[in-house]
């Protein structure tokens, strides 16, 4: 079976929807060379170790050489505790000449990203514009966190990014309160924001020792 590597999160049509690759650490320091840690898992949450030959891996369509592969069969992916936040602001209606929305894009995203958990992982919604609200609390069962998604009304308002995290009630951070595992922090986002306070939000995340990935589907977004 051929498996693609990719860097982006996306559906990938020629990978079983029981199969996931998770993309944990992309390292372009060496670059032309590029560094991927991956996870590959099957429809058990069982850890798939492939040949080099089975992997391909493309760069804007075009096929990429693979150096070198090596993988740790005998680590198994560790539970988190996550906290989804969604962009729930007025820019999310856009669809940038897509068939879909970008808050359709989105909430897809996040409930693919839930079905590839490890199913030990909590999962807490939340989603913001000019307000803030934890949708859902942590929850190991998936069906009710994409129910929760799929619950968060149309989207409307400003984007309040520091807000989102640092609202005393219903912010990210308030979210992890109760947290079991590592904490993480997935932002999906169209990055069109009406304020950030940076500084803040990282130093809250150090303090607190939480991991934050923050994801835009804006393709004009100025990389920052």
């Amino acid at each position: 079976m051929k498996y693609f590597l990719l860097f982006l999160l996306i559906i990938l049509p020629k990978i079983s929807i029981s199969q996931a690759i998770v993309l944990t650490d992309v390292n372009g320091e060496e670059y032309p060379f590029i560094n991927c840690e991956y996870i590959l898992l099957d429809e058990n949450d069982n850890k798939v170790v492939p040949d080099l030959n089975e992997l391909e891996l493309r760069e804007n369509g075009l096929v990429q050489q693979i150096l070198n592969n090596e993988c740790d069969s005998k680590q198994k992916p560790e539970p988190i505790s996550v906290v989804l936040t969604i962009d729930n602001s007025s820019s999310m209606n856009e669809n940038d000449g897509n068939p879909n929305n970008r808050s359709w894009v989105v909430r897809k995203a996040a409930k693919r990203f839930i079905d590839i958990l490890n199913a030990q992982s909590e999962v807490s919604i939340t989603y913001f514009s000019t307000d803030t609200k934890i949708q859902q609390t942590f929850t190991t069962d998936k069906n009710i966190a994409k129910t929760a998604i799929d619950n968060i009304p149309t989207p409307l308002g400003n984007t309040y990014i520091t807000k989102s995290f640092m609202d005393p009630n219903d912010g990210n951070f308030k979210a992890l309160e109760n947290a079991k595992y590592r904490k993480v922090i997935v932002f999906l986002t169209d990055g069109v924001s009406r304020e950030v306070d940076e500084n803040s939000i990282i130093d809250k995340a150090k303090s607190e020792n939480v991991t934050i990935y923050n994801l835009s589907i804006y393709s004009k977004l100025d990389r920052e």
